[in-house]
Parts: structure tokens; C-alpha cells; sequence
């Protein structure tokens, strides 16, 4: 279970900031002022160092953004942020307590675009903040001595898949047990369990990050353009900080500055909504517990199908037609579907509704599946079976839990 601290920009508590440093990867000259209002809101007090290959970028930000900081040029971009965080982050680390690193991102295409500001203003606004909100974030770390680490939340986006990432990808997995046993970090990283962090944004504690740091990484240890999708080095070291940080006995915390949580709300709503649709129509999971427990469903329903050759579901209402859907996308097809009174609809969804009085003599070797939820409905359908033959039934309410 995650560990978030909400953090405001409010709250006018003057601390020392003495011992924090930003550090900042910039690459892309189009878009440098587009981060002036977030720089210049970190305190004076905060030594900010931007980390560039391009002399037009320091050129740049030395003329017109007013105020007081370092621009370190890099001889090459090899390793993108990843290169700029551990060699020449390296030689700023040491002098500093807390450090926050953050850099600039841009669409790989057009379509895109949206995703990517949201993305942006999640990394920025939940980083950086404004003037206030540091000195906030410095009175949590001061506050709770176990707190190593705090990260960004999650990203979202329509198309955005982080969502997904419920193991690790095979290359991706395969470097980070490489890089875990270059710095000598034993922290065991099940290859089932879900990546942590995704960005290489966060603010730290140094001395919870020493083992990244005491490696003398080059350049060349970081792979050519173009980058490919995964396993390479860089996708090791994004996903590595929380694993580092346990190692030497912090934790990590998804910080979510208050002004930015009304984002995750609405867009985790309207994608959790259409999702659920989808999910529905489909595969007839009408709860959070259906998709929990959708394999375990399955399985019950495997197992209850080995007493009888065929599927037959009694009951062609709003549940039965969801029992269908989740039994069709599972690869069953029912039979037919049972009603007890006057059949009003032939088919659903292709599949024909006919009358218990009928067909009961029809019914050997077939398991039913009671799917109405109503007690009513269930007793009456269960007093009709029991008082008719000895058939196999199951319910699908209880199915499901």
C-alpha cells in the first residue's frame, strides 16, 4: 500500500532550507521558458543548478530569468536525465541534504500532446510547487526521520497505459537485477510485483540514495539514440529509487500537492467511468470486486461445469445477460436461458430464451446457473427446481464471491 503525504502550497511557515539543492535536466531550447514560473518560485535559500547540453539554453535562462543559479554544461546528452543525475548530479550530491531532481519533457507526437503537459504539470506541480510549498516539503522530511523518498503521483493519460504495469517487462526486469547488483543493493524485487516509480522526478534524502552515487558512472555506460523502448540502463535507474531507499532503511512517499489533487479526481473518474462501461458491455464485471476476483470466478465456474456437459442460465434479465458476457469472454457458451413465466424475449444477445416447463425434461447432464440476485427470485426459481427433478444448480451471486 502506498504511503502519500498531501502537501499544500499554504500554510506560511517560514523554515531554514539550508542543505536542499534542485537540480534540473534541460534539453529541449522551444520550451525552456515554459518552467520559468515554477523556477522562480523556488526559494533563494535553494541552490538550483540547471544541467543542459545546449549553450543557447544557458545562454537563455542567464539572461532572462532572474535569479541566482548554475548552469552546468554536459558534453553530450548520452543518457538523456538519467546521465545528468548520476555524473553530473554526483559531483553536487555531496554537498547537499534533501535534492530534488525534475527535468523537461516533450510529445514524441502530436497526439500526444496533451497527455504530456498533464504529465508535465503532474512532475512540476507536485515537485516544485510555488514558494511556500518547499518549505512544506522540508517540514515533512524534518517531521518524519523515516521518509527517504517522495515521488510524483502516477501519471495519467488517454493514452497513457501506466495502468497496465501490474509486473515487470522481461528487459526492463533483467537490468534492474544488474543494477541492483552493480551498486550492491540486495533488496529483493519480485519480477510479479508492479514498478513503483516512472519519471526520474523526486526529492530525497542524499544519504538514502548513496548507493546510486558511489558508482562512477561514464557515458558511455548509457545507451546510444535512439533509445529503445526498454531494458536498457536508464529504465533500470528510473524504476530503481524506492528499492535503493528501503535498502538503506527510509521510505517512500507519493507526494500530491492539494492543488493538483482535484486533476486526479476528475481524470481518474472519467477513466475509471468509461473503463467500467467497457468492462460491462464486455465482460459483464460489474463491480470491483468482479474484477478482482474475475480468475477465481472463472475457476468456480470451471469447476462447477465438470459436473454436466453443458451451461444452461436461468433467468434473462439485466444479471443473466452479465452472466453471458463474462461466461462468452471466457470462452463458455450457454446453452440457452430458462424462464419460469411467459417467455417475452426470444433471444439475447443470440442466444435463445426458452420455457422451463418445457424444457425440463431437456436438462441431464447440464449445470444452471440462478443468476436474478433478488431473494425473491432466487427462492422461487430454487423452489421450482427442487420440486421438478434433481438438477444441478448453482447461484450466480454466490459465484461470484
Amino acid at each position: 500500500m502506498e504511503k502519500y503525504f498531501l502537501c499544500t502550497n499554504n500554510n506560511n511557515q517560514r523554515i531554514s532550507l539550508k542543505g536542499m539543492a534542485v537540480v534540473c535536466h534541460m534539453y529541449y531550447v522551444d520550451t525552456v521558458e515554459n518552467y520559468f514560473d515554477y523556477l522562480r518560485s523556488i526559494p533563494e535559500e535553494v541552490a538550483l543548478f540547471i544541467v543542459t547540453s545546449d549553450y543557447r539554453i544557458k545562454e537563455f535562462l542567464e539572461e532572462r530569468l532572474y535569479r541566482e543559479l548554475d548552469v552546468l554544461i554536459k558534453p553530450t546528452n548520452r543518457g538523456r536525465d538519467i546521465s545528468t543525475l548520476l555524473i553530473e548530479s554526483r559531483k553536487i550530491i555531496t554537498k547537499y541534504e534533501y535534492l530534488c531532481f525534475i527535468h523537461d519533457k516533450k510529445p514524441i507526437a502530436e497526439y500526444l500532446s496533451n497527455d504530456t503537459d498533464l504529465w508535465i504539470e503532474n512532475l512540476w506541480k507536485n515537485m516544485i510547487g510555488d514558494y511556500q510549498y518547499i518549505h512544506n516539503v522540508r517540514a515533512f522530511f524534518d517531521n518524519n526521520s523515516q521518509c527517504g523518498l517522495l515521488i510524483p503521483p502516477q501519471r495519467f493519460g488517454k493514452y497513457f497505459h501506466d495502468w497496465e504495469y501490474s509486473e515487470w517487462s522481461e528487459g526492463d526486469y533483467q537490468e534492474i537485477v544488474k543494477l541492483m547488483k552493480t551498486i550492491g543493493c540486495e533488496v529483493e524485487i519480485a519480477k510479479d510485483s508492479e514498478p513503483i516509480s516512472l519519471g526520474t522526478t523526486f526529492w530525497c534524502r542524499t544519504k538514502a540514495l548513496k548507493k546510486l552515487f558511489n558508482i562512477d558512472w561514464e557515458y558511455d555506460d548509457f545507451p546510444e539514440e535512439p533509445l529503445q523502448y526498454d531494458g536498457t540502463l536508464n529504465h533500470a535507474v528510473e524504476r530503481c529509487f524506492p528499492y535503493i531507499v528501503k535498502e538503506e532503511g527510509y521510505e517512500t512517499y507519493v507526494v500530491v500537492n492539494n492543488d493538483y489533487l482535484p486533476n486526479i479526481l476528475s481524470h481518474t473518474r472519467e477513466y475509471g467511468h468509461n473503463a467500467y462501461q467497457l468492462l460491462l458491455r464486455t465482460f459483464g464485471l460489474r463491480t470491483v470486486a468482479d474484477m478482482i476476483n474475475a480468475n477465481r470466478l472463472l475457476k468456480k465456474v470451471e469447476v462447477a461445469q465438470e459436473d454436466g456437459k453443458g451451461v444452461v442460465l436461468f433467468g434473462a434479465g439485466v444479471e443473466g445477460l452479465y452472466c453471458l458476457r463474462f461466461l462468452r469472454s471466457n470462452g463458455i457458451e450457454p446453452d440457452f436461458f430458462l424462464e419460469s413465466k411467459i417467455v417475452c424475449k426470444k433471444t439475447v444477445e443470440g442466444v435463445e430464451v426458452r420455457d422451463f416447463k418445457l424444457e425440463k425434461c431437456n436438462l441431464d447432464n447440464t449445470i444452471i446457473i440462478i443468476t436474478p440476485y433478488s431473494a425473491i427470485h432466487k427462492d422461487s426459481i430454487t423452489e421450482l427446481l427442487n420440486s421438478n427433478g434433481s438438477f444441478k444448480y448453482y447461484y450466480w451471486r454466490e459465484l461470484r464471491q
